[in-house]
């Protein structure tokens, strides 16, 4: 994955990657289900060094995350992140 123009664009390797489910933690965490079987816990703080993603920090817009089509999209999809970034910039969730 890169970003270009703060578009995040798709490479080859996770190109059959789809989100599945998502839930929201604390901290403006969520707990992410992929098409692979894995759950990882994503820290989206580490968007809002993007210009286009600082309205997530208002948590009534923040809470609005779903899936739609395989990605995750906010703000009655005004927002969207390329699935490749989500798994990359994640971490296995291992739970208790």
């Amino acid at each position: 994955m890169k970003i270009v123009n703060e578009i995040a664009l798709v490479d080859e390797k996770s190109a059959n990657l789809r989100v599945l489910d998502v839930e929201i933690l604390e901290n403006l965490c969520l707990l992410i289900e992929f098409s692979n079987g894995e759950k990882r816990m994503f820290d989206a703080k580490q968007l809002l060094q993007y210009p286009v993603f600082e309205k997530l920090k208002n948590d009534e817009i923040f809470n609005t995350v779903s899936v739609k089509n395989g990605v995750l999209i906010w703000d009655n999809e005004t927002l969207d992140i390329g699935v490749d970034f989500l798994y990359e910039k994640s971490e296995i969730y291992e739970e208790n």
